[in-house]
């Protein structure tokens, strides 16, 4: 008897492929309703979750001292690094893939199960030569101890990404919300305890173990007990390429952290890692939201080209339309937002916070861009951009690590412009949609939120006291001034933003009226 439990659109214990032509046609119909739907819940679900975190890390940061997120830091690449190889690739390849079956999904359980087991017994016995690089001895067992977090990872993979695939984000936002407030709650109680380190190791653990949890308890698809090496064989193309560009990628934007904690100490890398972590919240907010939906999206017309344009460029201009004013924003009211929330000991942050927001301002277009060649299929060429882009981060490197921290982050802000100009070559090609042409579009709200960020920037000019009066008056100057200038330039986004608004807040009157 058919099981009753359906997640989003798709239902795991019939035939997938017989009913697959029927599933298509559904969605292509509803796509434009499913993409709103499931923009609102990752919005939801990504906003709370950030805000949850940040106030965490906010109490974290109080609570500890710079050299213990500096520690931390040191093993982004290495844990980042054995991440990206326990997926290979298989769950973005079960997304674009449109008659992935069950055999597919089972099979890419089982193979990611295996593939943690070898990361976490290569990352143990690698721990004393990474102890060892840096030259301190607690890494050894910290190393250890987050290497739970593969084994952890692989046996919630596939559930999330068919949470994914089926643009169920309302279930991915509830659970990371629970997630992030367990584990949180966690690492505040044992860095009151006086854990130090261990209370940021112990947060990730449990941020992890809950997800896990709470996906096999909401996701009633269970794997069936078959595995077959022609499904791998199928998707390895595809997957083989993404892991790699996922590895470069990895391996590069863990490189400044890498060479940080390398070069300079664990206090520096502190400073830096909280500059960028904090950069990374609002950034990472914008980004998540729109590109874990595009992607799905997007494969799902991938054959219509003159549609897919359409759908890219209007999903560029509202990400740049809130990107760049945030992003820039930010940066003008980095000082007295530091020192309020951070307090005066993160004070060495704010100058690369400052710079970091350019970089950030430009995520949303990175990964939008590449987010066409994803759904297409064409990792091949995903995989030349992230070779090509990898040796202008190098030379950005090579050319920057002598001169001290701050010339490093100089050199990011440069190589995220040349790497836009990267990813745009192909994605222009193939959808006709060059960068010019972005640019043309994006253009009007980066000179409105430069000019915003300039006058906020402005009232903020030298102020050492007072700073909840100055911030709260910077906020207020800049959401005023972003909010007039788009009504009055007329902006497609914000004219968009308002309509959306104005028909959610009629139905709120509606049903006020009728209860």
């Amino acid at each position: 008897m058919k099981d009753e439990n359906v997640i989003g659109r798709f239902d795991y214990d019939y035939d997938y492929e017989h009913e697959h032509e029927h599933e298509i046609s559904r969605t292509m119909g509803n796509l434009k309703q499913q993409t709103i739907h499931a923009l609102k819940w990752n919005f939801v679900g990504t906003a709370s979750m950030q805000a949850i975190h940040f106030v965490i890390s906010v109490v974290l940061a109080r609570l500890l001292m710079p050299a213990e997120f500096g520690l931390i830091a040191m093993l982004s690449l290495f844990m980042a690094l054995a991440s990206s190889m326990l997926d290979c690739g298989f769950g973005s390849a079960l997304i674009q893939k449109l008659d992935a079956g069950r055999r597919d999904m089972t099979t890419v359980f089982y193979f990611n199960i295996a593939m943690s087991a070898v990361m976490f017994g290569t990352m143990w016995a690698a721990a004393p030569a990474i102890a060892g690089f840096f030259g301190e001895p607690a890494l050894v067992g910290l190393t250890r101890f987050l290497g739970i977090n593969l084994i952890i990872n692989a046996f919630g993979l596939v559930q999330g990404t068919l949470l994914t695939k089926a643009l169920d984000f309302k279930t991915q936002s509830i659970v990371a919300v629970i997630g992030m407030i367990v584990s949180g709650t966690v690492g505040v109680g044992l860095a009151l305890r006086g854990f130090g380190v261990w209370a940021l190791a112990a947060q990730s653990v449990t941020a992890n173990s809950v997800r896990v949890l709470l996906y096999w308890r909401m996701n009633p698809w269970r794997p069936a007990w078959t595995f077959s090496f022609s499904s791998l064989r199928t998707m390895f193309p595809y997957g083989s390429r993404l892991l790699l560009s996922g590895m470069l990628n990895t391996v590069f934007e863990n490189a400044y952290p890498l060479l940080i904690g390398k070069l300079y100490n664990k206090t520096d890398l502190g400073f830096y890692a909280r500059a960028s972590t904090t950069q990374r919240m609002p950034a990472g907010i914008l980004t998540t939201i729109l590109a874990q939906v595009a992607f799905p999206a997007f494969a799902t017309i991938q054959n219509d080209r003159p549609r897919l344009k359409a759908a890219y460029r209007k999903t560029i201009v509202l990400a740049c339309f809130l990107a760049f004013p945030l992003m820039l924003g930010l940066a003008a009211v980095a000082r007295p937002l530091f020192l309020i929330v951070f307090t005066a000991k993160w004070e060495a942050s704010i100058v690369y916070f400052q710079a970091l927001c350019l970089v950030g301002m430009l995520m949303p277009l990175q990964a939008l861009n590449l987010n066409v060649l994803m759904a297409v299929g064409r990792s091949d060429i995903f995989f030349r951009l992230e070779v090509l882009k990898k040796i202008i981060i190098v030379a950005a490197i090579v050319a920057t690590c002598p001169f001290g921290i701050m010339a490093m982050v100089w050199g990011q802000v440069v190589t995220a412009i040349l790497c836009l100009a990267v990813n745009t070559r192909y994605s222009g090609v193939m959808i006709d949609y060059p960068l010019r042409a972005q640019l043309r579009d994006v253009a009007p709200s980066f000179l409105l939120a430069g000019a915003m960020a300039i006058a906020v920037g402005l009232i903020g000019l030298g102020a050492r006291d007072h700073l909840w009066t100055v911030l709260t008056a910077q906020v207020l100057v800049g959401i005023v001034f972003y909010a007039i200038g788009s009504a009055v330039f007329g902006l497609g986004p914000y004219a968009e933003l308002k309509k959306m608004a104005s028909g959610r807040f009629a139905t709120f009157k509606q049903m006020a009226a009728g209860s």
